[in-house]
């Protein structure tokens, strides 16, 4: 699949792009910062940051700064600089702007979390100290290491925090009751500094329990109890402002706000994930840390069964005694959208340009997301025709644009996977009676990887044919006639398949072999569209042929069916060359067919499973129909 990606790249880009199309909707909601000086500080800014202050807290304790004291001193500036990079240096467009939550948050900050805090730091104290103390005097290893640098202690406070902070945290998304509390947390509608401090009092107090406690209990000193307090407090901040970061390696340490993200996604598989607090080392040991590598967070945030969900302080206070109202409402307004969706969807027309079936009324659609990394939060509408089962996209799209974002690949080196895939072919063009004397046409030939291998193993008359590429652009060739005609990747990307297979028939010979290759419509379920990213391809896909109807695309045309084969000529016996295999291999680095251009990787501890193991040399038996290959004769 890999390399029947590589094929047709610029080919299709061009072919596309002719279709007059309106301007796309705006994609852009995530802030993209190129410049140098914008990654060094998307880089810099938690660092240095947490650094500066951090550093502060231990001078200041140092020269006689109480520890009571230290967090009052040191947060409001913090807060000041949050606010200033938020204005300056914003991650998403749209969680800059006001969701009318201010006034809600800041009655949130003012009473679920400082005073919700400040009392439950104040009772813990008094009531764990002289029981930490006696386990100390009975159990002697029962010491807090005194005697270890501050911030080495401030380290190793936050691991044994994090433990029961991440316990406490992961049970408020599995257990009803808790997350009835924790919900007033996810119910916010955009990212920023003041929603971190969000919470129901109760689901508050829970997770300050959780994480103070067992520090108090073993004795943990007041500079390293007011350090860490401090930590967690600008961390928290950090980790839910509306701020450009990119950490890195550090996204292995902290569960900043790149990870967070993901765990206000309204997508409970990706929600219920990264629930460390400030360090992420419980995540990665219990294996819920997540954070896709090819594709950003989503900015539509929420909880996606209770889109109602409550706004006014009080009513935030009273949400958990409401759950049932609150998901009644939210029922209720998604079943309304429904019957408007519905409604206008009756009042529509679609018309099926391979069978021609014109049908009123709702039809089988999906949205996919884009497979292309840059587009991968985006989600196109798809729709499948009642009759002939093929599947066509539905938004007017300016392909030009989407294109320029495409991950082409302009290499014809040729490595052993390749001429293991161009071998399949050559046999498949075989067996069809193309011998090395015919003359051969790869239209849409790309870079021309495909006519290489042919022209090495002696077909000497094979030629590409692509409009867009300074080496084929070769206009004398459609003047020509061929004895084989090869298009592999290309029919689903034009705006006017029937044209291009009329183009086809005026460059064949009679008796004329022509291969098509395609993804085949019947096979996709639009019910699992992750799983069908690469098929659908969008927006770049525009009109998929279910395979019953490519079989006789050719008979008006006089061609008749020669072969058929039910997967794609990449899927070989070859191990580790095969489409099961290839599909695994993305699946690992995020599902994007950007992976497919790039260099190839094994730093995917799944790739060393047996798993992986077993789809290399057997993933051959395990393809789908999802790509096939129709041969056509031309009669004559």
């Amino acid at each position: 699949m890999a390399h029947f990606l590589e094929l047709e790249d610029s080919a299709v880009a061009g072919r596309a792009g002719l279709a007059a199309a309106a301007a796309p909707a705006e994609s852009a909601e995530i802030i993209p910062y190129t410049s140098g000086f914008r990654r060094f500080l998307s880089a810099a800014i938690f660092p240095v940051t947490m650094s500066a202050f951090l550093a502060y807290g231990v001078v200041a304790m140092n020269h006689g700064l109480r520890p009571e004291f230290l967090s009052p001193t040191a947060v409001p500036v913090f807060i000041v600089l949050i606010v200033l990079l938020e204005r300056f240096h914003p991650y998403c467009r749209s969680w800059s702007k006001g969701h009318d939550d201010v006034r809600t948050d800041f009655l949130h900050l003012l009473f679920s979390s400082l005073l919700t805090t400040q009392v439950l730091n104040w009772i813990l104290l008094m009531t764990l100290v002289g029981p930490g103390a006696r386990l100390a005097s009975t159990f002697h290893w029962f010491h807090w290491p005194t005697s270890w640098p501050i911030l080495i202690q401030l380290a190793f406070g936050l691991v044994i925090s994090e433990f029961g902070g991440y316990w406490a945290h992961r049970l408020q998304h599995k257990n009803d009751t808790l997350w009835r509390l924790h919900a007033v947390h996810h119910g916010a509608p955009r990212l920023y500094w003041l929603n971190a401090a969000r919470f129901h009092p109760l689901d508050m107090a829970m997770l300050v329990v959780g994480g103070f406690a067992p520090l108090i209990l073993l004795g943990c000193p007041p500079k390293t109890l007011a350090l860490t307090v401090l930590f967690a407090g600008m961390h928290g901040t950090f980790q839910h402002a509306n701020i450009g970061v990119k950490l890195g390696p550090l996204n292995w340490v902290f569960s900043m706000a790149e990870l967070h993200r993901w765990h206000h996604s309204t997508s409970i598989e990706e929600s219920n994930a990264n629930y460390s607090g400030h360090v992420l080392i419980w995540d990665i040991v219990f294996g819920t840390r997540f954070l896709p590598k090819d594709r950003l967070p989503p900015h539509e945030i929420g909880i996606l069964d209770m889109p109602e969900f409550p706004t006014t302080y009080l009513e935030h206070l009273k949400s958990p005694f409401k759950m049932e109202e609150i998901r009644a409402r939210g029922e209720a307004k998604q079943a309304q959208a429904s019957r408007s969706s519905t409604a206008e969807a009756a009042a529509l027309t679609h018309t099926c340009s391979i069978c021609g079936t014109v049908t009123k009324g709702p039809v089988e659609e999906a949205k996919p997301r884009s497979n292309v990394r840059r587009f991968s939060t985006e989600h196109f509408t798809v729709w499948r025709c009642p009759k002939c089962k093929s599947i066509h996209a539905a938004d007017d799209v300016d392909l030009d644009y989407y294109y320029r974002g495409y991950p082409f690949h302009g290499s014809t080196e040729l490595d052993f996977a390749q001429i293991a895939v161009y071998r399949n072919m050559a046999r498949r063009l075989s067996r069809a009676g193309v011998t090395k004397e015919h003359t051969i046409l790869d239209y849409g030939c790309g870079s021309g990887a495909l006519v290489k291998y042919l022209r090495s193993v002696g077909y000497s008359r094979a030629e590409g044919y692509d409009q867009f590429s300074p080496e084929f652009h070769r206009p004398e060739l459609l003047e020509q006639k061929f004895d084989c005609i090869v298009s592999q990747d290309v029919i689903e990307h034009v705006l006017d398949p029937d044209e291009l297979l009329r183009t086809f028939d005026r460059l064949a010979n009679p008796g004329c072999v022509i291969a098509i290759g395609t993804p085949n419509a019947e096979a996709i379920d639009l019910n699992d569209t992750e799983y069908w990213v690469h098929a659908l391809h969008q927006p770049y896909h525009r009109h998929l042929y279910a395979v019953s109807e490519l079989k006789v695309a050719g008979e008006p045309l006089g061609w008749e069916l020669a072969h058929y084969y039910p997967t794609e000529y990449v899927n070989t016996l070859v191990p580790f060359v095969n489409l099961r295999f290839v599909i695994f291999y993305l699946q690992c680095f995020g599902n994007m067919m950007d992976v497919a251009f790039e260099p190839k990787r094994v730093d995917n501890w799944k790739l060393w499973t047996p798993l992986a193991l077993y789809f290399g040399l057997f993933g051959y038996f395990h393809a789908t129909d999802s790509g096939v290959m129709v041969v056509f004769r031309k009669r004559g």
